[in-house]
């Protein structure tokens, strides 16, 4: 698909080849033009007019800075995007025509800030709406951003929003607890954020002075200033050595003696809000092999309500690169492996815990993007020590070679899960990534099957050519039989069990936060089915993309008997959300054997198909089939339930899923201690 009109694209190594090598060319010509013209003039001729060596340098050479000019621009997009070869950018971010244009806009703005701050002063309304717009206008514009930040110094930028703010607001409130609004202080912010944030990539000419970043975090004794710096790093996407900067500044002054601090921000919610909105700079500074900042960020950084932008700052850290790259230790991937690693150890501190309690949805999403060494440590018979798994290939359980994976302690992460529960989006969060996790594990190991069966099959008739329909069937359903009940089908009986030992230390964990948590339980339960009813309407497309099944139904409860009551009934409540984790994920097991054609063809005589038998046949009162998938045991008729489960049971089926029901309920079978009494 072609680009956008209005978005160009350039290589940035090549642009700056080409003008090397004009520069060299307007020094180079006019020399060639004298010895050609010494040439001529030695033979008695000479060479004039246009089109002259020289004049053609001299028209090249015009074109240089224009050139230099729009090569810095694009690498101040590449800063962002960290892209390779040719980056693409939009001209309409631009909306300065040369450097001049955008100090002249910067000019106008400063001024008018400046006019809206005497005028709240002097009683006289505030800041207009055709300031703030041509300043979201600009926002995104180098040439403007530079010569703003150049035209208001830190010192004064700060004063004039803290006095913008306060004559808006009245106070400042608590605006880190509540979501941004489209009030004009809001915009302003947000414009001069993202204004910030594009000035400080500026390259060549176009570059913040050397001072910029100690002016400002410098506080001046005024707490206010802090909280203004705050407000001008929140949104802005800032280059990585200006960010980098201001994170070790901030954080080495906190470590020193009260006394022997500087004048400047504390490590606040701004600060971490900018590393989440640059996800390299964050990972570059979690790392870092001397501060080794997590630990204190995690557990001893005072935040108040701002607590939730170090969560954004860890999830995006974690997760927004994964790679597999080499050598181990540079690339982005395995160094978003190693902080998640470190992360979960620090948030199973009860000090982490009780600093960042804004942060469980984060630690959710975080273990839902390594679902698979989560999944490891559940089942490990030992405590896995903090850092990167060092195996070649991190998860075996998927086809191709995974992205580095984090090692985990799976008593931390049960107590990490625990705690985080206590939020039902969390809960919901981490069901819906082991249902995704299982669903390609169990997906990969039913191919796998599948293609045996068919080669199999496919060699057995080459022998039997002249084999009648109902022998083929016949000798299939043998086929799939046997390999289920051999070394494939105990396999995926291996991997189904050991895929329920993981999701019972999910299960498990939120029951524990369900017995001490009970004014939560009811919450917690439709988060639970709303993971799971996502879950069991999924399935993978053949490029591994999901994809949501025809289930247009099934956005009610999965199960109403998955509730909790208070105290006692709560611990028993609980091992009946184990039972019914159990059946569920039966279904979701049945389910990808139904997929890969795993209990045979229907109009086998003899196949484990629902359809080959009159009890379940198609469009019958029986049929709990839609388009070839199990219907959700709780969107069933009693007629459709009570067929499935004998179906499974005594049914053809079950010679085939009978070691499958048995190795997901040894899954489920882990000696844990009884659940504790509920908390007076």
């Amino acid at each position: 698909m072609s680009p956008a009109p209005n978005r160009i694209g350039i290589d940035p190594a090549l642009m700056t080849q080409l003008i090397s090598e004009f520069k060299r060319l307007n020094r180079a010509w006019p020399d060639a033009d004298a010895q050609i013209a010494r040439a001529l003039s030695s033979i008695g001729t000479s060479m004039t007019g246009p089109g002259l060596l020289r004049d053609v340098a001299s028209q090249i050479a015009q074109h240089i800075p224009d050139l230099q000019r729009r090569l810095d621009l694009i690498i101040s997009t590449q800063k962002i995007g960290l892209d390779k070869g040719v980056v693409w950018a939009d001209e309409t971010l631009w909306v300065s025509s040369s450097p001049a244009s955008g100090a002249a806009a910067a000019k106008t703005v400063a001024g008018q800030l400046r006019k809206a701050v005497e005028d709240v002063a002097n009683g006289r309304g505030a800041l207009s709406k055709e300031t703030l717009d041509l300043l979201e206008r600009h926002q995104h514009d180098p040439y403007f951003a530079v010569a703003l930040a150049k035209e208001i110094p830190p010192k004064e930028l700060k004063a004039l929003l803290e006095r913008l703010y306060l004559a808006h607001r009245g106070s400042l409130g608590d605006d880190w607890a509540k979501p941004s609004s489209s009030s004009v202080m809001d915009r302003l912010a947000r414009a001069l954020s993202v204004t910030l944030g594009t000035a400080s990539r500026g390259v060549g000419d176009m570059k913040l002075p050397k001072t910029y970043v100690d002016e400002l975090i410098a506080t001046d004794d005024d707490p206010m200033s802090g909280r203004m710096v705050d407000e001008l790093l929140r949104y802005g996407t800032f280059d990585d050595a200006f960010l980098r900067e201001v994170a070790n500044k901030v954080f080495d002054n906190a470590q020193k003696p009260a006394s022997e601090q500087q004048d400047i921000i504390k490590f606040g919610p701004g600060l971490a809000a900018a590393l989440a909105n640059n996800a390299r700079v964050a990972q570059d500074f979690f790392t870092d092999p001397v501060r080794k900042p997590l630990s204190f960020l995690m557990r001893d950084n005072f935040w108040g309500s701002g607590n939730g932008e170090l969560g954004r700052a860890i999830e995006a850290a974690t997760t927004r690169f994964r790679d597999h790259g080499q050598p181990p230790g540079s690339s982005r991937g395995y160094k978003s492996a190693l902080i998640a690693s470190w992360a979960a150890h620090f948030w199973s501190d009860p000090r982490a815990q009780a600093n960042l309690p804004d942060t469980k949805q984060n630690a959710a999403r975080v273990f839902s993007a390594y679902m698979g060494d989560v999944h490891r440590a559940a089942i490990s018979d030992f405590p896995e020590p903090m850092g990167v798994n060092p195996q070649p290939d991190s998860d075996p359980n998927l086809p191709g070679k995974q992205p580095h994976g984090a090692m985990f302690d799976g008593g931390a992460v049960k107590n990490v899960m625990t705690w985080a529960f206590k939020d039902p989006q969390a809960l919901k969060i981490a069901v819906e990534g082991h249902g995704e996790y299982s669903t390609k594990v169990l997906d990969a190991q039913g191919k796998a099957i599948r293609d045996t069966v068919n080669a199999e099959f496919a060699e057995w008739q080459s022998t039997h050519p002249d084999a009648s329909k109902e022998e083929q069937a016949t000798h299939r359903q043998k086929l799939l039989i046997d390999n289920m009940n051999s070394n494939p089908g105990k396999l995926f009986n291996a991997q189904a069990s050991a895929l329920g030992k993981s999701l019972h230390l999910i299960v498990d964990a939120g029951n524990l936060t369900n017995i001490n948590e009970a004014d939560q339980k009811d919450q917690k339960s439709e988060a639970f089915k709303d993971g799971v009813s996502r879950t069991l309407k999924l399935v993978l497309t053949p490029a591994g993309d999901w994809v949501v099944a025809g289930y247009e139904y099934l956005e009610g409860p999965v199960s109403d008997s998955i509730k909790h009551t208070e105290g006692k009934a709560a611990r028993s409540q609980g091992e009946e959300t184990l039972r019914e984790s159990q059946r569920l994920f039966k279904d979701l097991t049945a389910n990808v054997m139904m997929r890969y054609g795993l209990f045979g063809d229907e109009s086998a005589k003899g196949s484990a198909h629902p359809h080959a038998s009159e009890n379940y046949a198609e469009r019958s009162g029986g049929d709990f089939l839609v388009n070839g998938r199990i219907i959700p045991r709780d969107q069933m008729t009693w007629q459709q339930r009570i067929a499935y489960d004998e179906w499974l049971k005594s049914s053809p089926a079950a010679a085939v899923f009978r070691e499958v029901d048995r190795a997901v309920w040894e899954g489920f079978q882990l000696d844990v201690p009884p659940y504790p009494e509920a908390e007076e």
